[in-house]
């Protein structure tokens, strides 16, 4: 059984993902300033960095960030999730079928192989 998470103990945890250092990045290599963000979301350059900033920033800014930066920046904050519970439904999914898929592929290798040895006959 793991620890109990609380608000005390999982500040820290948060306070070492960088989200500024994530958002300059992104900001930078999709060449979007700060003041077009903060129009996106409807509020100053100033309240967007001191969110940034805040170690329980907004989910409702991070999600406007994300969506307008097509950048997941939800990603460090998963990282610090259990294994077991970080996938997505949709990922669990993609999972079971490449697993059905790889499962029918070595199905047609041995058919195939069963073939070729009555070619080669």
């Amino acid at each position: 059984m793991s620890a109990l998470i609380n608000h005390t103990n999982i500040k820290p945890l948060l306070q070492n993902i960088n989200l500024p250092l994530y958002f300059s990045s992104v900001q930078e290599d999709k060449k979007v300033t700060a003041m077009q963000l903060s129009k996106y979301i409807g509020r100053s350059k100033n309240y967007l960095y001191k969110q940034l900033q805040n170690p329980d920033q907004p989910i409702s800014i991070i999600v406007m960030l994300s969506i307008h930066l097509q950048y997941n920046f939800f990603e460090p904050v998963l990282t610090l999730l259990p294994e077991n519970i970080r996938p997505t439904k949709a990922e669990l999914a993609l999972q079971q079928q490449i697993a059905a898929l790889q499962k029918e592929l070595e199905e047609v290798k041995k058919e195939r192989d069963i073939y070729k040895g009555i070619v080669m006959k």
